[in-house]
């Protein structure tokens, strides 16, 4: 894991589990089996990192950081 400081602070929370979900080749951070966060790579084999967070605020840096910031392919597009 490239981000060991991202993992520490995730890992931090409570009641944080984390599982490693093979068929993405990711692991997911979840509260009462809900990911709240994912590491993994995409499809090119690039880091990303999903983070679930205020639908307006995810757009406000959405549109900030244009082709930076994109939504998860595999999440809810407004968190």
């Amino acid at each position: 894991m490239k981000y060991k400081w991202l993992d520490k602070h995730l890992l931090s929370q409570k009641k944080v589990v984390k599982e490693y979900q093979n068929d993405w080749k990711a692991y997911k951070y979840m509260i009462s089996d809900k990911m709240f966060a994912m590491y993994g790579t995409d499809k090119t084999g690039k880091d990303i990192i999903t983070l679930k967070l205020d639908p307006d605020y995810g757009r406000e840096l959405r549109e900030h950081y244009k082709g930076i910031i994109i939504p998860g392919y595999y999440m809810n597009k407004d968190h």
